[in-house]
């Protein structure tokens, strides 16, 4: 019986098979590499393999086009390797190059997985700390503390006090004038080291606030007084003696317990002196150190927002360099 002859499809030659082959049945590539080559064409799994390279697993990818798994499969350990080139993790964006099973990997790791599946069942718990981050530090080396940061953002404080330890050395610390109006009077009161700055600082502070003119001046006693045991007359002998100063100029006089717990004010006011005691349950009241002098002569709105500065941390206490009233 002799052999019948036949056309590649792929590349036109025509060959003889080297085998006997049934009449219904007719070869229609002359090797193996012709079918490969012709088979690489499939628009239907070069379709699937473009899905394929988007971040769809095999599987995925051939339900959607319409073809059998199986077939995908194989065409794809052929010809669909060299088309992943490229690809990077769904969830973190590393490279997936050079890791196993890449045909059907969309993760780089288990961990990104998992965090994937958590962010899809929890949505609402998703953080995306990049952004919050930058302008965290950016405010960090503004001069902000981690805790005025976090208080800031609304975010914990172990957070930032973690990227201030890995990113915090990347560039000098230095105050800004957009950080300075975020911390605190007190704190900014507090780190003021000659009278003049501390003046100025409150300045600063109450620059908003509309001076009364007919508002009387009022001194601070930067030398703290053990007690109110002695009555007015101590109070005015400190006046005439400590401080050479009129007490009767209608001009307010503020002096401040040990332990700034207690503010006690005195003037002269229609021909008697009134005195006022403004006690503070919580925390301390702030006062100028006792190295700046002996007073501090302030405006009335500016001891009023004074008053409202306080802290909660335990003051130090120095009994001899207090006035005994």
């Amino acid at each position: 019986m002799s052999k019948r002859s036949f056309s590649c499809i792929c590349c036109g030659i025509d060959f003889t098979p080297r085998y006997n082959i049934s009449r219904n049945y007719t070869p229609k590539y002359c090797s193996p590499a012709c079918f490969r080559d012709r088979n690489s064409q499939n628009p239907l799994c070069i379709e699937a393999a473009s899905l394929c390279q988007a971040g769809f697993s095999q599987a995925e990818s051939a339900r959607q086009v319409g073809i059998a798994h199986s077939i995908f499969k194989r065409w794809f350990s052929h010809h669909g390797k060299n088309m992943l080139i490229g690809r990077v993790c769904g969830y973190c964006g590393k490279s997936l190059d050079g890791l196993p099973f890449l045909s059907n990997r969309i993760y780089c790791s288990l961990t990104c997985r998992r965090k994937t599946e958590r962010d899809k069942k929890y949505p609402k718990r998703k953080k995306v700390w990049g952004p919050l981050r930058d302008e965290a530090m950016e405010l960090y080396w503004g001069g902000l503390s981690t805790r005025l940061v976090a208080r800031h953002l609304g975010i914990p404080d172990g957070t930032v006090k973690y990227w201030a330890h890995h990113f915090g050395k990347q560039k000098e610390r230095s105050k800004t004038a957009a950080t300075l109006k975020l911390i605190p009077p007190y704190q900014q009161l507090t780190a003021a080291k000659t009278a003049d700055e501390w003046r100025n600082t409150l300045k600063e502070l109450t620059s908003d606030e509309q001076p009364c003119k007919e508002a009387p001046l009022v001194h601070l006693v930067c030398k703290k007084t053990i007690g109110s045991s002695g009555g007015i007359n101590k109070f005015v002998t400190i006046i005439y003696d400590t401080l050479q100063q009129n007490a009767l100029n209608g001009d307010v006089f503020a002096f401040c317990c040990k332990d700034r717990t207690l503010i006690t004010t005195i003037s002269w006011k229609k021909g008697m002196f009134n005195v006022t005691q403004l006690p503070r349950p919580h925390g301390s009241y702030l006062w100028p150190r006792e190295d700046f002098g002996l007073e501090i002569p302030v405006l009335a709105y500016e001891f009023e927002f004074f008053l409202s500065c306080y802290t909660y941390e335990k003051c130090s206490i120095k009994t001899s360099e207090t006035l005994d009233i």
